[in-house]
């Protein structure tokens, strides 16, 4: 369930500092194939997240 990686991504993420952790998640949300619709509502923790980390925005997630 996509719902369940978002979530815990965001958990990770905003409450404890680990973008590494969160970006992991995220990426089983992403893998999940959730609507474009739910990835556009979560693009911008989604954006946080994987800069933080260092990483690359996924094909898929709106820039800005």
């Amino acid at each position: 369930d996509y719902a369940v990686h978002l979530y815990l991504g965001t958990l990770l993420l905003q409450l404890d500092g680990n973008a590494a952790g969160a970006v992991d998640e995220f990426a089983q949300f992403l893998a999940a194939d959730p609507s474009a619709t739910v990835v556009s509502q979560a693009a911008p923790t989604l954006r946080q997240a994987y800069a933080a980390a260092g990483k690359p925005l996924p094909v898929g997630v709106p820039a800005a």
